[in-house]
């Protein structure tokens, strides 16, 4: 019926969020400010797709005149007067508020995650990291709530909004509710952006609490790496958040919210020469000096789910997981919360107290949530699991086999369902023989460090283990064949792969960067191969 581009292909834009289709228009944001795209939500009109308005997160060069006075007011709180590596991308929560039409949305973080660097002289950085509501016709600003002024650990709040109707402090509001990634759960009167409660759903050491009456967090000093003598500092949650992408829900029968959370530390520090916003950062809390080919330093990863009171503002019951990272989750009237875990259960609770009641072994890791429906009278659930997804790229403890390494399926469920899943064959890959020996450790040291600068581990696996299952569209590199060696430099430079998605990097990495690089990886493959053929 109709397309449009909603993104300049020429920019570093992309889109990770569902659109959102009501009050006869599709809402639709955008991601990756993480390489410097200037976020923004569409409105288009249902029937014929020619945008009605567009919202910009994050105010432009000045020189060419902000887009309305909202961009203006949002321009003092940038050093610069401005958004140089736009930022604030609303890559998820989008939610339309019938009540009071208005579009409600989450934003990204910005970079370069030194604020120093990215807004010099401070400033709250409007509107990163904040929860904003426009009129639904005409995509003007109502309203806003900032989680995390002048963000240092890319805390975004981009991630699930829960309307509903609560009594707090006996008073019935119309709320929205929120688990961004900064371990803080907020409740927010959605007719005016005010906080009602802010409560640390998971162990928080970068503020201690969030002043009601002014909104902002109180913070601990030494978590800004970027003050700190030594330059680096670690703090909980995670670079992941406490929680991320993985969808919540809640439950009206029984007044909860139950949130996917996970619980772990980073070590950030300074190192302007990082692609990925002048700073690194390990999983572990870990020294990043130390052994970081040890997996098993995961002692203070945990994965859990949280059944939350958000009038009371404490967990009314938790279940811990093997692994962090799990699934979204699905509520329904019945009295069940149904999961996946990275383990790959699909596991059923009694919503009110958290009891185990089912569990099923879906041989793959679960990312996403289940969803019900229902068809000739029977009330199917359905799951998607796979081994992929961001989590296995991005956290090495995904690539240690504890997580289900399995084949991406789509599963349902019902009461009276039979059948049993196919048999896996299990496929042992050959690694190839490297084709060099990589004698000079100072060089592989250093591609180690330059991997790491470059987020190639967003794709390839954090410390290059990305144990992918065959067929995967992103190969593990211990696996790359005498070809694939051969053409390294083209591919990694030239783009010989980037219909593939592998971009050029000739102008990210020299010759001698990318030769650093190879023989970090021609290195790792060693130690599987050794492995392998002992």
């Amino acid at each position: 019926m109709w397309d449009v581009l909603t993104c300049d292909p020429s920019l570093e834009y992309s889109i990770t969020g569902a659109p959102r289709v009501a009050n006869g228009k599709v809402f639709i944001g955008n991601g990756i400010s993480d390489y410097g795209a200037r976020g923004y939500l569409s409105s288009y009109d249902l029937e014929t797709g020619k945008m009605v308005w567009r919202f910009w997160t994050v105010p432009g060069d000045p020189k060419r005149g902000h887009e309305n006075e909202t961009m203006k007011m949002a321009s003092k709180t940038w050093a610069d007067g401005y958004a140089k590596n736009g930022g604030g991308s609303p890559w998820d929560a989008i939610v339309y508020d019938e009540k009071y039409n208005q579009v409600i949305f989450g934003t990204d973080s910005g970079i370069p995650y030194d604020p120093d660097v990215r807004s010099p002289g401070g400033g709250d950085n409007l509107f990163l990291n904040s929860i904003v509501a426009v009129d639904a016709n005409t995509g003007r600003y109502k309203w806003h709530y900032q989680t995390v002024p002048n963000d240092a650990w890319d805390f975004n709040s981009a991630n699930h909004i829960i309307q509903a109707e609560l009594n707090i402090d006996g008073k019935q509001k119309d709320v929205l509710m929120q688990a961004p990634k900064n371990g803080f759960f907020y409740v927010i009167d959605r007719s005016n952006g005010r906080l009602l409660k802010a409560d640390p759903y998971v162990n928080a050491t970068w503020a201690s609490r969030i002043d009601l009456k002014s909104g902002r967090p109180i913070e601990n000093p030494a978590a800004r790496y970027h003050k700190t003598k030594e330059g680096r500092s670690r703090v909980t949650p995670s670079l992941l958040g406490g929680h991320n992408w993985h969808p919540m829900s809640y439950s009206d029968k029984t007044g909860l919210v139950y949130i996917p959370a996970h619980e772990f530390s980073t070590t950030y520090r300074l190192n302007p020469d990082a692609q990925l916003g002048g700073a690194l950062f390990d999983w572990y809390g870990n020294d990043l000096n130390a052994e970081r080919d040890d997996l098993s330093k995961s002692a203070t990863q945990i994965g859990r789910l949280i059944a939350w009171d958000p009038r009371r503002g404490k967990a009314a019951w938790t279940v811990d997981h093997e692994l962090p990272m799990n699934g979204g989750v699905l509520s329904t009237a019945g009295n069940l919360v149904f999961q996946g875990t990275a383990t790959g259960k699909l596991n059923a609770l009694s919503a009110d107290k958290g009891q185990l009641l089912w569990s099923f072994d879906l041989g793959s890791a679960v990312q996403a949530p289940p969803v019900t429906y229902m068809r000739d009278g029977v009330q199917y659930v359905l799951i998607p699991a796979g081994s992929g997804g961001i989590g296995r790229f991005m956290v090495p403890l995904y690539g240690t086999g504890k997580s289900a390494v399995g084949p991406d399926r789509l599963i349902a469920f019902s009461l009276n369902g039979r059948k049993e899943l196919p048999k896996d064959v299990e496929s042992d890959e050959i690694v190839p023989r490297p084709p060099f020996e990589t004698e000079d450790k100072k060089l592989v040291e250093k591609g180690r460090e330059l991997f790491e600068e470059n987020a190639c581990g967003l794709c390839h696996g954090s410390v290059a283990v990305g144990r992918r299952p065959v067929g995967s569209s992103v190969r593990d590199l211990r696996y790359m064949d005498a070809e694939t060696h051969k053409n390294f430099y083209k591919i990694v430079l030239d783009g010989l792969y980037k219909a593939l998605g592998m971009m050029p990097h000739k102008d990210i990495l020299s010759l001698d960067q990318a030769r650093a690089i190879h023989y970090f990886i021609v290195d790792s493959q060693w130690k599987l191969y050794n492995e392998k053929n002992k």
